[in-house]
Formats: structure tokens, C-alpha cells, sequence
């Protein structure tokens, strides 16, 4: 069966359409049959176990023959989208292009293509637009221009986005410069916009990137969510914040909220008002069993027949011991004489 699946692999690397199914074909093979080479010794097929070792290299070159060709293709898009005019519309009516596309589209007489590879062709050339502008507005290098997703974020002018990323993927500099973006080239007024953050270092740092895209002070305002509550609320005491880099009024006021919290009377409402607040997720944390001791959890997992310890769902009592086990088994060892 190994040998039959690998000339299958081998034939389909003639066609760079089949890469990302290759590449699952040869994963899944390698899942299934940790020990293939010595399978593949053993029932005397060399010439499988050659093309078998070759496969990732040729996959590296079906991969890059397969961005050369999108590349190729979509340069072509762009230039039968800007056969439109797309790209006057994006130097002077960026926020009205998105709805000159659409319109151009659908008078297009030929129809000799697709809705969705115009399309493709249209977020490929605004791309480029919004990574040229950046280049020209701060002057950066290539390796500090926004790559596809994060130009996609800058030039999303209509709806809400939502842009997840880890740590340090610059983040903070897509939201920067999409404000810039919105500021300079489209005409929206820094009064328009608000750029809120969760703590007073992040506010100030996108208020200091915001200034060197922009190069003047008039930038939209960036603050924190407690001091937007703060400015809506404006009550008549005056707001007791920490200075700098000392925390001795939060530890003051953290001190005072443990004293009250020695109370059971006070406790109690504190609790009460909790719960009513996060009924949601105190319901999905008493039925996952979270509230509950080490001990307490693992007597829960052991009684709960199609689920291991590791909360893995399982199908029969063998699958869930060997789940529990300390050492994970092996499968599909080759057979020895």
C-alpha cells in the first residue's frame, strides 16, 4: 500500500496545482508509517524508497514553481484591473474605490472573467498602493514596510476588522499607520478617530509613532479605556492615578480592598455581584470541573468514560487507559522475524 501511495504522490508532482495536496499526501504518510524506509527495505522497493526520499526537494521546487506562477498571474490581474482606473481612483478617491471597482466590474462587456480573480487582481494592486505609500510617507526600508496582511488591515476603510497577532508582529505599527493613512491620504479628520489602548505606555507609544509617520503634532487622540471612561463620567473628585513608575497608590488601594475582603459580609456581595456578572463563564468553569483541587480534578477525569485525564475525548475504554498512560504508544511498527 506504501509503494502504491508514494507512486501517486510522484505522479501529481507534475502540476504545481497539486502542492498543498501533495504536501498533506506525504505528512499523512509519514504519520501513518513512522518506520516507511525500513518497510520500503524490506519488500524490495528501491526505486519507491529513492522517489520517497526525493519528495522534499521536489516539493521545495513545486512550491516555488507554484509562486513564481501566482506571482506571474497575478501581475496580470493588476494590469487588467488597472485597464479600470483603479489606480487614479486610489491616489485621489481612496475611500471611493472599493465602490468604483464594483461598479466597473459590472459593466465590464466582455466578461471574459471571473468576479473573484478581478477581485484578487483589485486587493493585489491596492496592496501595493498602501505599501508604496508608507514607503514614500516615512521613507522606510523594505523590511519596515507592512507586509500583504498587515496592508490589507491599512486599507480596509469600510466595516470593522479585527487583527489578530502574537507579540511584536507590529501590531501597534499597523494601527499607526492605518491612522496616518486615514489622515493624510484619505482626508478623515484626526478628530474623527480614536486609538484606545489598555495601558498608558501602549497610548503613548502609538501617539509617538503616529507623530513621526505624520510629522506634525496634530494626530488623533490616543488614550487609555479607563481615561475614555473617565472623560465620558467626569465626576467631580479628582482622579488619584500613580506617577511614573510608582505603584504605591494601586498597592494602597489593593492593601484596602484586602482588609474589606476579610469581611465574609462584604465578601459575600462582592461575590454575589461576581457571579451575576460572569454567570457565563462561572457555569462553563463548574462544569469543566476548573474550581477543583489537583486531586479533586483528576478523580473527576478518571470517572468520565469518554474522557481521558488530558480532557481528550475517546472512543472506547482501551483508547481512554492508553490515553492516561505516562508514555504514549507507538504505532504501526514494522514486523521484525
Amino acid at each position: 500500500m506504501t509503494v502504491r501511495e508514494i507512486e501517486a504522490i510522484w505522479k501529481k508532482m507534475d502540476d504545481c496545482e497539486h502542492a498543498d495536496s501533495i504536501r498533506d499526501l506525504y505528512c499523512d504518510l509519514l504519520k501513518r508509517s513512522p518506520y516507511i524506509e525500513e518497510h520500503l527495505r524490506s519488500v524490495g522497493g528501491r526505486e519507491a524508497l529513492s522517489k520517497f526520499n526525493r519528495i522534499p526537494e521536489r516539493l521545495q521546487n513545486l512550491a516555488e514553481e507554484c509562486k513564481h506562477r501566482k506571482q506571474q498571474r497575478m501581475r496580470q490581474l493588476r494590469e487588467l484591473v488597472a485597464s479600470f482606473g483603479v489606480d487614479e481612483r486610489f491616489e485621489g478617491n481612496f475611500l471611493g474605490s472599493d465602490a468604483f471597482f464594483e461598479s466597473a466590474v459590472s459593466v465590464d462587456p466582455e466578461k471574459k472573467h471571473s468576479r473573484e480573480l478581478l477581485r484578487d487582481g483589485y486587493e493585489s494592486a491596492k496592496t501595493l498602493f498602501i505599501r508604496d505609500w508608507i514607503a514614500r510617507k516615512s521613507k522606510s526600508k523594505e523590511k519596515n514596510l507592512p507586509d500583504a496582511e498587515q496592508a490589507t488591515a491599512i486599507g480596509a476603510v469600510h466595516g470593522h476588522i479585527q487583527v489578530i497577532a502574537r507579540a511584536g508582529s507590529g501590531k501597534t505599527e499597523t494601527i499607526a499607520n492605518r491612522a496616518a493613512f486615514l489622515q493624510e491620504h484619505c482626508g478623515v479628520a484626526p478628530d474623527e478617530m480614536l486609538m484606545l489602548a489598555f495601558n498608558n505606555k501602549a497610548a503613548k507609544e502609538i501617539e509617538e509613532r503616529l507623530r513621526k509617520v505624520l510629522g506634525h503634532e496634530k494626530t488623533p487622540p490616543s488614550m487609555t479605556f479607563h481615561a475614555l471612561a473617565h472623560r465620558l463620567v467626569r465626576p467631580p473628585q479628582g482622579l488619584v492615578t500613580d506617577q511614573g513608575e510608582n505603584q504605591s497608590l494601586s498597592r494602597e488601594f489593593q492593601n484596602a480592598v484586602d482588609d474589606l475582603m476579610l469581611d465574609d459580609k462584604f465578601k459575600g456581595r462582592v461575590r454575589r455581584l461576581m457571579l451575576a456578572h460572569f454567570k457565563a463563564d462561572w457555569d462553563i468553569i463548574i462544569k469543566g470541573g476548573y474550581d477543583l483541587s489537583q486531586e479533586e480534578m483528576l478523580r473527576l477525569r478518571r470517572s468520565l468514560a469518554r474522557e481521558s485525564v488530558r480532557g481528550e475525548y475517546v472512543k472506547s475504554f482501551g483508547e481512554k487507559a492508553i490515553a492516561n498512560f505516562p508514555v504514549r504508544a507507538r504505532y504501526s511498527l514494522p514486523l521484525r522475524a
